[in-house]
């Protein structure tokens, strides 16, 4: 329910970006990749955490629970944000 998600898996080149390294998207957020196996996984440079939302996702009838540890970037700058992503978003 926390940790560093990814939030794309590639097989792609590189294109420009170093691995284990932070970059910046065209919005101006920043990410950071890392390689395993033949997957490059990209990840937003700041932790999820939706362990407020445990509550909704059980009465929803989720039952597993993750925190995923990933090391992130030594020089990864230090972010905070809410990262609930698309929690609000309306699709209806």
């Amino acid at each position: 329910m926390d940790g560093f998600w990814p939030v794309g898996i590639a097989r792609v080149g590189w294109l420009g970006i170093k691995p284990n390294e932070p970059f910046v998207s065209p919005k101006g957020e920043i990410f950071w990749a890392r390689q395993y196996g033949a997957n490059i996984w990209i990840y937003p440079g700041w932790p999820l955490d939706i362990s407020s939302k445990r509550a909704a996702l059980e009465e929803a009838g989720y039952s597993f629970f993750a925190h995923m540890q990933e090391t992130p970037p030594h020089d990864l700058p230090t972010l905070r944000r809410e990262g609930l992503f698309n929690w609000e978003g309306s699709l209806l």
